[in-house]
């Protein structure tokens, strides 16, 4: 986060963040943790969308996730 705000600020690009304990949330609503983070990050997104009446949102993946997701469910 430090590493792109930075860069956001250099660059004057805006930039929007939200501090958030999943963690705790997932323990307190029994809920998957990366099935929270995703409802979370989404709804940061849209709340973020609504603010600069924007029209979409992008989001991106990288193939390390697939990766990572194919390692994680192997070690598992």
């Amino acid at each position: 986060r430090e590493f792109v705000e930075k860069i956001c600020k250099e660059k004057n690009i805006l930039f929007e963040t939200e501090k958030i304990n999943i963690g705790t949330m997932a323990k307190e609503e029994k809920m998957n943790i990366e099935a929270l983070a995703r409802r979370e990050r989404y709804k940061f997104l849209e709340k973020v969308r609504e603010k600069y009446n924007a029209k979409y949102i992008v989001t991106a993946h990288h193939a390390v996730d697939q990766t990572e997701t194919i390692i994680g469910n192997i070690i598992k």
